[in-house]
């Protein structure tokens, strides 16, 4: 394996990340996706080695995947067509046919990625240990507004023990979109629906579900937290896909069940591995098209995601120099986007391990975001010196400002 290019760096985010180890070893997790995360297979590989991360880490991992594109291919295949109402697919014989190939298939193709352990892979070694199996009791939904959705169903009853029993031996649980009937009926089931369930009766400590997009706020910034309240209230809005829709009332629902938290993940969002480099290479063709024309403000908003980029990268300097390009284009721009930009050059400093001066840059960030009410900005920007701090030991202090971020979220 190469070595890290930067191994200051590389300790210094060991470091930060030790205390969320010792927080969720032995906790569960309930990783939800659709069928789409698996037509992209280098995305997909990608996403599995991540999971092998988790395991590795002492994390109780439940998997629940749905097959949505692989049914429509298989009826496809059969000359069928696929029928939806209220946002549900009608399984009728044909598709209750596609429903149990997809789902056999694809259960084969996760279990056989899971299996992998070649040398000088991120799977070497792992010997992950796959279980599923007939965890999900359904029922049929009915009829519903005069249509009659036959073998589509929704979860009854989750087999809670027999989960933990396969956890406890060390186990990933693999469980599908499929249900059983007490009288051996099968039921296609939404893998959100399922999903949600699970971990309810897992009294997960996270769920996690991938949609197509996610939320995002008047500024187009993707939103970083919401209450459960906030929650609703966004689905109200219209401007959701509907797949994020689903996505966001089955989390609700986990919370409201017992489920600790749950967290939107994009199916488009890069891997974390790689993911600076594919960055840098997309902003830095942006770099060249606004340089023809952009006012202060846009190329100061592109130097402070360059200057993430290359946090993200663990490059100090280049995030140094990125973030103070763009403080220096914004000395009487928008507050908001200079409290941005001395975040980018706080985490900048911190990976250089001037971490006095990374101090008075996130100070100037909070001070900043504060005075504009920007209270999710502010709690984000305090997690992330509060993080810092507390991988440096400085544990009093990274209390103090970790209870700033709480009561600048609880404001927002």
């Amino acid at each position: 394996m190469a070595a890290p290019l930067n191994p200051e760096a590389f300790v210094h985010w060991l470091r930060q990340v030790a205390p969320y180890v010792h927080a969720f070893r032995g906790r569960t997790f309930v990783v939800a996706f659709g069928g789409e995360l698996f037509t992209e297979r280098t995305r997909f590989l990608n996403f599995v080695h991540d999971l092998n991360l988790l395991a590795a880490l002492g994390i109780r991992l439940v998997l629940v995947h749905g097959a949505r594109p692989q049914i429509e291919a298989e009826l496809k295949a059969k000359g069928a067509r696929s029928r939806y109402a209220q946002g549900l697919r009608i399984t009728d014989e044909a598709a209750l046919t596609a429903v149990k190939n997809a789902a056999g298939v694809l259960r084969i193709e996760i279990e056989a990625v899971l299996s992998q352990g070649l040398p000088s892979s991120p799977m070497a070694g792992a010997h992950i240990r796959v279980n599923s199996g007939n965890f999900i009791t359904a029922r049929p939904i009915g009829v519903r507004k005069g249509i009659d959705f036959q073998f589509t169903g929704a979860v009854r009853k989750v087999d809670a023990a027999a989960i933990h029993g396969a956890l406890d031996d060390g186990e990933v649980v693999l469980v599908a979109h499929v249900g059983y009937s007490p009288t051996g009926e099968v039921f296609n089931l939404a893998w959100e629906d399922v999903a949600e369930n699970v971990a309810a009766a897992l009294r997960a400590e996270k769920l996690l579900m991938f949609t197509d997009r996610l939320p995002l706020d008047r500024r187009g910034q993707v939103v970083s937290e919401l209450t459960a309240h906030e929650a609703e209230a966004l689905m109200k809005k219209g401007d959701l896909t509907a797949q994020t829709i689903r996505a966001i009332e089955h989390a609700v629902r986990a919370l409201a069940s017992g489920v600790g938290r749950a967290h939107l993940l994009s199916a488009g969002i890069l891997n974390l591995q790689g993911k600076g480099e594919e960055a840098l290479a997309h902003l830095e063709s942006a770099e060249r098209a606004f340089d023809r024309g952009a006012d202060a403000v846009d190329r100061a908003s592109l130097r402070t995601e360059q200057a993430k980029a290359a946090v993200q990268l663990g490059n100090g300097e280049e995030a140094i120099a990125r973030a103070r390009e763009a403080l220096a284009l914004l000395e009487d721009g928008d507050p908001a986007e200079q409290g941005a930009a001395w975040r980018a050059l706080g985490e900048g400093l911190a990976l250089q391990d001037e971490f006095d001066s990374a101090g008075d840059a996130f100070g100037r960030a909070l001070r900043l975001l504060a005075q504009q009410e920007r209270w999710r900005e502010a709690a984000a920007v305090a997690r992330s010196w509060g993080g810092i701090l507390r991988g440096l030991g400085r544990q009093r202090e990274a209390l103090e400002v970790l209870e700033q971020a709480a009561d600048f979220a609880a404001r927002n």
